[in-house]
């Protein structure tokens, strides 16, 4: 008899629910986990929990799995961490965020080792601290609004913007 693949799982606890719906109802099935796979493709394994059935129980089987599946695809709601509100919308990212951090986080390095290691330097004059000084103060200003600015849903209900994984 031939195997139809019915779903591909990421993780091990949806393909467990599956596995229990289909032998609660006397499905045969076959999985399959392409991480621990001796012999992957050219492009290593995929990750992921193949499961397979025959082909005169497909149509039972997707009936059966079928609201696991949506389930599955819906996932966690983003709750509102201010007021509990499940009211939320997701906005998107700000445009230069990465950038931001980025640039942060170099504003903040660069003066900070040349103030780690001030005898490796060559200049040490006033107006070299005072430009360090501001370069550091520069890059913790831009970590808080390139923090600002990576914020990913805003709750409909209060109003506060929040990341939701």
């Amino acid at each position: 008899m031939k195997e139809i693949l019915i779903y591909k799982c990421k993780n091990g606890i949806v393909a467990n629910r599956i596995v229990n719906v289909l032998d609660a109802n006397s499905i045969a099935y076959r999985q399959h986990d392409e991480t621990v796979d001796k012999r992957p493709g050219a492009y290593g394994p995929i990750p992921g929990i193949s499961i397979y059935v025959f082909e005169k129980d497909y149509n039972r089987a997707l009936e059966l799995i079928d609201p696991i599946i949506k389930d599955n695809i819906d996932g966690p709601k983003p709750m509102c961490p201010k007021c509990g509100s499940e009211d939320v919308e997701a906005i998107p990212r700000g445009k230069y965020s990465t950038g931001l951090m980025l640039l942060s986080i170099i504003l903040f390095l660069i003066p900070a080792l040349w103030f780690a290691y001030p005898k490796e330097t060559p200049t040490n004059s006033l107006l070299a601290q005072i430009v360090g000084v501001m370069m550091i103060l520069g890059g913790i200003l831009l970590m808080f609004i390139s923090r600002h600015k990576s914020l990913n849903h805003k709750c409909n209900n209060c109003g506060r913007k929040f990341n939701h994984i």
